[in-house]
């Protein structure tokens, strides 16, 4: 990781670098382009003096208007000036700004290629950028000299249409003259079996139809020309190779031969890295094609895994709420177990139990006894109460001298 961020460290600074060796460069370019155009501009400004003087000398003898005149000018070249110090301003803010943009696509290029794993661009050297100002250079004198000959192209091919204007209106009036003779025969003809005149559609179109043929005949001719141009071109210029190079082509065709047999051998260690990339793609495949399947496989068994695992987790759910049940039954039952021995201490001991069952059967006896006798009890109270009334009555008799009044059921209720 720290080689990879030193190794882009480095490559930033190269770029950074070759951009301050750039810029300074079209510094140096742009500073010498100035020096010329500021020694034109002291020519122009020395040829401006002259004609402000001449100027002045002609205000003294013409009238006030030619003064102004004159004066306006003096003063074109100084506006003149003004604009090309502002353009040359513009221009080099232009430039900086340029060079901030290349430096910015420098970064990003360098990022892109290390992305890609591209190996990384070697430093420039003085060779190699002397080479490229000789090469911007060179392009730059093409280009004038393109759009001299494009100048002259274009000169001469006014003066080309102004010497044959006249024949070329001519051939465009015999041309419209005969598409009116054509047209003024069409709506002349007649059909002989039906006797139909032609209508001014078929006529429009059959008039289309000859101009479009006429247009394309017309460039024809003009692409028949054009290559009949650059044949004859091409032709003096292989005639004109053959000249200067007639004692070379042995050497060249020799040259050729050596290299292609150089290019025939690198083609076939090509060929052989491709056979080996190609196999070694193959194999890849088939493993990757394996793994592929391996991996669906294994996917399908994780599948019938998990279904497993859900299943076993919701049984052993259920399980483990069936011994949380059982869990608290046993803690019930040991409850219950514990309250039973506080209440019965004797359970666990059988003579115990035996004894108690003895003295429980005893005390059932005794108790039904008990309620027996509490019948007894009772009837003999009410007995008691009974015979107290009848002993009570008896007494009252008595008392009252009316023995004859107690009757025999009160005496047998009394007895009994």
């Amino acid at each position: 990781m720290y080689e990879f961020d030193d190794q882009q460290l480095k490559e930033e600074a190269l770029q950074t670098k070759a951009a301050a060796v750039i810029q300074r460069r079209w510094k140096e370019y742009a500073a010498r382009r100035e020096a010329e155009a500021e020694a034109r501009r002291g020519k122009t400004v020395s040829l401006a003096a002259a004609a402000a003087a001449a100027a002045v000398a002609a205000v003294e003898e013409e009238e006030e208007p030619d003064a102004a005149k004159a004066a306006s000018a003096a003063e074109e070249p100084q506006d003149l000036v003004a604009e090309y110090v502002r353009l040359v301003e513009r221009r080099k803010a232009v430039v900086e700004r340029s060079l901030g943009c290349q430096r910015q696509l420098a970064r990003h290029f360098a990022a892109q290629r290390q992305r890609k794993g591209e190996e990384r661009p070697q430093p420039i050297s003085p060779e190699a950028e002397q080479q490229y100002w000789l090469a911007v250079r060179q392009m730059r004198e093409e280009q004038q000299a393109a759009q001299s000959r494009r100048e002259a192209a274009g000169a001469l091919l006014s003066e080309i249409k102004e010497r044959h204007q006249s024949t070329i209106d001519e051939a465009l009036a015999q041309e419209g003259e005969f598409r009116e003779y054509i047209k003024h025969l069409a709506e002349d003809s007649v059909f002989v079996r039906t006797n139909r005149r032609l209508t001014a559609v078929e006529i429009a179109a059959f008039l289309e139809r000859e101009t479009e043929q006429r247009r394309e005949i017309r460039n024809a001719r003009i692409r028949h020309l054009l290559l009949c141009h650059e044949l004859g071109k091409l032709q003096r210029t292989a005639a004109r190779r053959d000249l200067q190079q007639d004692g070379m082509n042995l050497i060249d065709f020799e040259q050729l031969k050596i290299e292609n047999t150089n290019l025939n051998e690198k083609i076939e260690e090509r060929n052989e890295d491709l056979l080996k990339l190609r196999r070694k793609v193959t194999t890849t495949i088939h493993v990757l094609t394996h793994v592929k399947e391996k991996l669906e496989f294994m996917k399908v068994e994780n599948i019938q895994l998990r279904r497993q695992v859900t299943a076993t987790e919701e049984e052993l759910n259920e399980l483990r709420d069936k011994l949380a049940q059982t869990k608290r039954r046993r803690d019930h039952f040991a409850t219950n177990n514990i309250k039973m021995r506080e209440k019965m201490p004797m359970v666990g001991s059988e003579k115990l139990l035996l004894d108690y069952e003895n003295r429980k059967a005893a005390s059932n006896a005794m108790r039904q006894n008990v309620l027996d006798n509490a019948a007894k009890h009772k009837e003999l109270l009410a007995a008691i109460d009974r015979n107290q009334v009848v002993l009570n009555n008896l007494q009252k008799a008595l008392a009252l001298g009316n023995p004859a009044n107690v009757g025999v059921a009160q005496l047998k209720l009394m007895t009994h």
